[in-house]
């Protein structure tokens, strides 16, 4: 696992685009979430059965958050959302990115699959309102941490590959 001086040298290196050092914690550093989510499209939850399979391109429409920076998700629906961060792993690299106890605390549940070895981009980050009420997730505040681990050695075939 990388910790906070690795994770800054890692960031110098164009891996954390933009990097903000009041997010590195020990042994990770928080992604923050953008001002724009895919919500949902609830006549498309009209189907009886979503098949992930299919194309769900027509599924989400996107939304902007409001003048005072936050979303209300509704309860028990879900969003996805994106992080400000471009992230660059390298090869000897996998992240996983963990929800943040702020959130979770709240019935909000962050899920993102692992970052292989040299993928690139922003994450998307399946949010999920477990509560039976709406509940605020806020823009540019952190929405999920990302923790780097390191592999003894290389792997053959990585994300790129």
């Amino acid at each position: 696992m990388l910790a906070d001086l690795q994770v800054v040298e890692l960031a110098k290196h164009g891996g954390i685009v933009p990097f903000y050092p009041e997010r590195l914690s020990s042994y990770g550093y928080d992604l923050t979430l953008s001002h724009k989510l895919l919500v949902p499209k609830y006549s498309y939850f009209g189907q009886n059965i979503i098949d992930p399979e299919a194309d769900l391109t027509d599924m989400f429409e996107e939304q902007l958050a409001d003048g005072d920076g936050y979303f209300i998700i509704p309860p028990h629906g879900f969003v996805l959302g994106c992080s400000v961060e471009y992230l660059t792993i390298p090869r000897n690299i996998q992240a996983v990115v963990y929800g943040r106890s702020t959130y979770a605390r709240i019935g909000i549940i962050s899920n993102v699959t692992p970052l292989e070895p040299e993928w690139e981009g922003n994450v998307t980050i399946e949010i999920s309102n477990t509560n039976n009420l709406p509940a605020k997730i806020y823009v540019g505040k952190g929405i999920g941490q990302v923790v780097f681990h390191e592999a003894e050695m290389e792997c053959k075939v990585s994300y790129k590959d």
